[in-house]
């Protein structure tokens, strides 16, 4: 063999590792394919178990399950009634599962989406609904309080609500600690009067609404002493 065929086949030799690549380099490592890997290029798997709470007549908990941990973050979407496509409400961080969506309207029915995304793409939740109709009421507030005689007063609050179907007034006497109902209202009506007040004695109040789906959280106690 002349030393110019010797030169040639080292030539070719070369050229064939340089090819496929250092013969000493460490092998190619594989892609990821843990989907709560964080460094995992796929796009991250769809949220599941999405909920949607209503909580007062305006305001509504979502939440859902965060299944997989290379999210950039999670696009909740909403739609009212029967509109046509949903828009964007929020954009929450990675590993954030919950929101409270506050500001709704009242008697309205709501429609709830959400997507995990990453640089690599999306994934979809499919929606879940939620109706203002169905909510607790809103509690009442801003008690007032007048003498009208010696043992007989009027409360006056400001009704929050477009849900209650009534109202509680509570009483304590001395402290505002055992609390007990003396009196309800209808819907909409602000103001109760109370007889028959002993002397001589403090007496504090306050207001709650109802609904047949719940209550709504106590107005502040307001107190008057009749002497």
């Amino acid at each position: 063999m002349t030393r110019i065929q010797i030169d040639l086949l080292l030539c070719a030799g070369i050229a064939a590792i340089l090819a496929v690549g250092c013969m000493d380099a460490p092998p190619q490592q594989a892609a990821h394919d843990n989907p709560w890997d964080s460094e995992n290029p796929s796009a991250p798997r769809a949220p599941d178990r999405l909920r949607a709470y209503v909580t007062t007549e305006t305001e509504v908990f979502i939440r859902w399950r965060d299944r997989s941990g290379n999210e950039d973050g999670f696009n909740i979407f909403e739609s009212i009634e029967n509109e046509i496509g949903m828009h964007l409400i929020n954009v929450n961080q990675a590993n954030v599962d919950s929101l409270i969506v506050m500001g709704r309207q009242v008697l309205t029915d709501y429609y709830y989406y959400i997507e995990s995304f990453n640089r690599s793409g999306a994934s979809f939740q499919t929606r879940v609904s939620a109706s203002t109709k169905q909510a607790p009421p809103n509690a009442p507030d801003s008690l007032t309080i007048a003498v009208i005689s010696a043992d007989s007063i009027r409360i006056d609050w400001r009704d929050n609500s477009f849900v209650e179907d009534s109202f509680e007034l509570e009483e304590a006497m001395g402290i505002p600690v055992n609390f007990y109902q003396i009196s309800t209202a209808i819907s909409d009506c602000t103001s109760v009067i109370v007889n028959s007040l002993a002397p001589n004695t403090t007496f504090w109040y306050k207001v709650r609404a109802l609904n047949q789906v719940g209550t709504s959280t106590y107005s502040e106690p307001i107190s008057v002493r009749i002497e």
